[in-house]
């Protein structure tokens, strides 16, 4: 053994204390990075299994608005699994409860509910039935902000008419986990903005789109790329001036 081989023992035996906890740092360091790297796969497979328990939608568009028929259409693209048509509206709000005013993106609920696009998970109540067209579903956030529940009524203008709307639920939906307000997207308030369901009976003749829509969601077959959908869906929905996003 050479005099800096033995050197060198000397100064690690000497030194064992501090080079013990390097290592023990250097070691938990380690364990933290793998740990985090394990979590985040979780959260990314729990993600990843709610957005396909939920049946949520790869491709949005809005438009003015196009007859139903359109919808044929917009399914036989190529790659196109499932097409859900809906009618949106905003409109001005008033929570009854404590005359709070706010602003509600009413989003219409398909006749035929179960399968659907974008499908909502019922927190508390029942969903709105048929022929009940004053019925609605709040989302979770909102409801909590303003301390609206079940059975409360809120005051909307609806197409330049003040309707009064009863809440037999409360909702979470995977296309609205952060309620972010069109005119005001830098100041999220769930206080002065949320989301509302109706059914699209009740929404549709209120706009005028008993055979009509003004939005629509596109699921895509399995490992198909979105940009040719997309480009397709620009160009068939041109005439009805639809962005999509």
């Amino acid at each position: 053994m050479s005099m800096l081989d033995r050197k060198l023992r000397r100064d690690v035996w000497r030194m064992r204390s501090q080079m013990v906890s390097i290592a023990a740092v250097v070691g938990g360091g380690i364990a933290g990075v793998l740990a985090m790297g394990s979590t985040l796969e979780s959260i990314r497979a729990s993600r990843d299994a709610y957005y396909a328990s939920a049946h949520f939608a790869q491709v949005f568009a809005s438009l003015k608005r196009a007859p139903e028929l359109v919808a044929g259409e917009i399914a036989a693209i190529p790659n196109v699994d499932a097409v859900e048509t809906r009618v949106t509206a905003s409109a001005l709000m008033r929570v009854l409860r404590n005359a709070r005013m706010a602003t509600a993106h009413i989003v219409s609920i398909p006749v035929a509910r179960h399968p659907m696009l974008n499908e909502l998970h019922l927190r508390r109540g029942r969903e709105p039935a048929p022929g009940r067209n004053t019925e609605v579903l709040v989302g979770e956030h909102f409801a909590l902000a303003n301390h609206i529940d079940v059975g409360d009524s809120l005051q909307a203008v609806i197409n330049g008419r003040w309707e009064v709307l009863r809440v037999v639920g409360i909702a979470l939906s995977p296309e609205f986990v952060e309620n972010i307000s069109v005119e005001f997207p830098q100041f999220p308030d769930n206080t002065i903005f949320g989301i509302l369901w109706m059914s699209r009976e009740a929404l549709g003749p209120l706009y005028g789109m008993d055979h009509a829509f003004n939005d629509v969601v596109v699921s895509l077959a399995p490992g198909a790329n979105d940009q040719p959908v997309i480009a397709a869906l620009d160009t068939l929905l041109a005439p009805y001036c639809a962005p999509t996003r």
